[in-house]
């Protein structure tokens, strides 16, 4: 099976991949944590619960701006960085074969055996086919001809990987 990657989705990608990590939300813990620890003993303000629940809020707020920034620039970075030369975007082949799912670029030609395979995530516009914890084959659904055969290959290849899979 032909599809086509592009920069966009790598982006979707790079999202979907940070969103689902624990680390991303561990980071978000952390960098509210920062935040409050240098609100708490920087502003001179009164000590009163109003004041500490107000500092926690404004804490979890930067947080999570400072977590959607570094998603954002990790989103935009992958887009730019990664081009067709590399074999990232542009046209790969998949193939479903016994011992594993291949994928072949003008770039690379590889061979990820079922048992390999970490995970396969399926969502209304990709399936990702995930080799480790931050590399996925990118399966675009705009890119099959039409649902059956889409639901047919990807069918295919979650079967194979649920058979294969400890």
């Amino acid at each position: 099976m032909r599809v086509n990657v592009n920069p966009l989705d790598l982006g979707w990608t790079t999202l979907f991949f940070m969103l689902r990590r624990k680390g991303t939300w561990v980071s978000w813990i952390v960098y509210s944590l920062v935040a409050f620890l240098i609100l708490f003993f920087f502003l001179e303000i009164e000590r009163t619960v109003p004041d500490i629940i107000a500092l926690v809020l404004i804490s979890l707020i930067g947080g999570l701006v400072g977590i959607t920034l570094s998603i954002l620039i990790q989103v935009i970075l992958v887009m730019v960085v990664y081009r067709q030369k590399d074999g990232f975007t542009g046209e790969h082949e998949f193939y479903v074969e016994e011992a594993g799912l291949r994928e072949k670029t003008h770039a690379n030609d590889s061979l990820h055996h079922w048992a390999s395979i970490r995970d396969v995530s399926i969502t209304r516009r990709y399936t990702w086919v995930w080799i480790n914890a931050i590399q996925a084959h990118i399966l675009p659904r705009r890119s099959f001809p039409d649902d059956a055969t889409y639901r047919e290959f990807v069918g295919s290849i979650y079967q194979r990987w649920i058979e294969h899979r400890d």
